[in-house]
Order: structure tokens, then C-alpha cells, then sequence
């Protein structure tokens, strides 16, 4: 793995590079996430809870950042299923975290039960549920059933061109 080097590539630009990586790989997906949220902002959403639990949770608290600058009214909590600091994490990510209005660590203990425990917490104090579908199968994460079953509003991203086609 590729480590940060300050002289050639700077903290942001290394970041969107890992998180792209992690990313759906379908063109454009990171673009529809931003234009996803900036719709929400315009719905009235101010408040995003963003799981660090995965690359496009990261994503989502990078856009959110990048919103704020233009919406100064957003918040932006991030929140990691156990305090990642403990076991070490890139600075990129303690970055993402400072530039959070809120953090959120939602156990002491690096395990699956504290992944469940995030996955809850979101649908709890979230109102509306924004996740990537799976470009292949058109399949979502657990929370998203979670969500709809708690009366959540959900809205799926689709990984794909192909699949916004289909949603339309």
C-alpha cells in the first residue's frame, strides 16, 4: 500500500485517491453521490451522519465537508463503529474527523457487534437513508432494510449508469 507523501501528493488528494478505490468502479458514481447530497441540501437536509465504516460513507463525509463550504448551514457527523484512532488510522481520516462538527464512536471494542451497533445507530437518527446500490445485482447494504423497516425514507444510489436507466 501507498503511502503519503507530503512532497509529491497532498492529504485531500491522497484521500479521494484511496476512497476512490474503494468505490463502486463505475464511472460517474462519485459524482451522483455529490449530486445526491447537494439534491438534499435543497430538500432541507442539513444534518449528515456518515458511516466511516466504508469508502463511500467516507466519500459522503468528504462531500459533505465540500458542501458545507458552499451551504454553511450543514453539520456533519462521522461515525465509525469503534474509536479507529486506538488502532491506528491515515491521516487523511483524522483529517475527515477534524473537519467533522461531530464524531461518533459507537463502541470501545473492534467487533462485529460494534458494526451491527453503527448500522442501528444510523437508521435510529437518521431520517432518510442514502446508500449505493450494487451495480451487479442491484442489491443494497443491511441498513437499508433495516431503515425501511423502521419507516425510514431510503434513496438508493445506483452504482451505474445502467441502473439509472432502470430507475427512471
Amino acid at each position: 500500500m501507498k503511502t503519503l507523501n507530503s512532497e509529491s501528493e497532498d492529504r485531500k488528494a491522497y484521500a479521494e485517491r484511496v476512497i476512490a478505490s474503494y468505490l463502486p468502479k463505475e464511472e460517474g458514481f462519485a459524482a451522483r453521490l455529490y449530486d445526491s447530497m447537494e439534491m438534499l441540501v435543497f430538500e432541507v437536509y442539513t444534518h449528515f451522519i456518515c458511516d466511516g465504516s466504508c469508502a463511500s460513507g467516507l466519500q459522503a463525509a468528504q462531500d459533505a465537508a465540500a458542501l458545507r463550504r458552499v451551504y454553511p448551514e450543514l453539520t456533519v457527523e462521522l461515525v465509525f463503529p469503534y474509536d479507529v484512532r486506538a488502532v491506528g488510522c491515515a491521516a487523511w481520516v483524522l483529517d475527515l474527523m477534524y473537519q467533522a462538527d461531530v464524531v461518533t464512536m459507537i463502541s470501545t471494542a473492534a467487533d462485529m457487534e460494534a458494526g451491527r451497533k453503527l448500522k442501528s445507530y444510523l437508521v435510529r437518527q437518521g431520517s432518510l437513508l442514502l446508500a449505493a446500490s450494487d451495480a451487479a445485482t442491484g442489491r443494497v447494504a443491511p441498513a437499508v432494510e433495516q431503515a425501511r423497516l423502521a419507516g425510514r425514507q431510503v434513496t438508493c444510489i445506483p452504482a451505474s449508469s445502467e441502473m439509472m436507466a432502470m430507475a427512471v
